[in-house]
């Protein structure tokens, strides 16, 4: 139970602190390239899955997310702003969980710390600022958060010896 408390803690330390720094950016992702999807969209409604809307990329999960939040949320850039930091407080607490259990199993003094600061630094890093803004952006989030809660699964993995971990992973 503490360290499901001590990572509670954790998100929600850094989603507090990515909603305050990007709290005056909600609505601003609707730009560009983003605007031109929710009206293909739009004009396509639910077939366009099957087909990533047209997409000569293939992006499926990255317009299955992006349909997915403009049908729940529609045009709620506050609605939009809460997700992509959520997606990130996310990434910043699997990056310090994978990086406390590496630098632990090395045995480095203050590793917990490390990671922590090293997740915070991601947490308020001006770099962030076009994934967490530019809602065309979603890939970015999507994928940073699937690979490393892969790597937390391959983690569990190797210090349980589980199946189950390997089949998430």
């Amino acid at each position: 139970m503490t360290k499901q408390v001590s990572a509670l803690f954790v998100f929600l330390f850094f989603w507090l602190t990515a909603f305050a720094l990007y709290f005056n950016t909600a609505g601003a992702g609707f730009v560009t390239d983003e605007i031109g999807w929710l009206q293909t969209y739009k004009a396509t409604g639910w077939h366009g899955i099957f087909t990533a809307f047209g997409d000569k990329s293939l992006h499926f999960v990255y317009h299955l997310v992006g349909f997915s939040l403009w049908k729940i949320f529609g045009l709620n850039g506050f609605a939009w702003m809460i997700v992509f930091v959520s997606l990130h407080a996310a990434i910043a607490l699997l990056s310090f969980l994978v990086f406390k259990e590496l630098l632990t199993k090395e045995n480095i003094s203050s590793g917990a710390l490390i990671a922590f600061a090293g997740s915070l630094l991601f947490v308020v890093s001006p770099y962030q600022t076009e994934p967490l803004v530019w809602y065309a952006c979603i890939h970015y989030l999507v994928c940073s958060f699937l690979l490393l809660l892969s790597f937390c699964f391959l983690l569990l993995y190797l210090r349980k010896q589980q199946q189950k971990f390997i089949a998430a992973f």
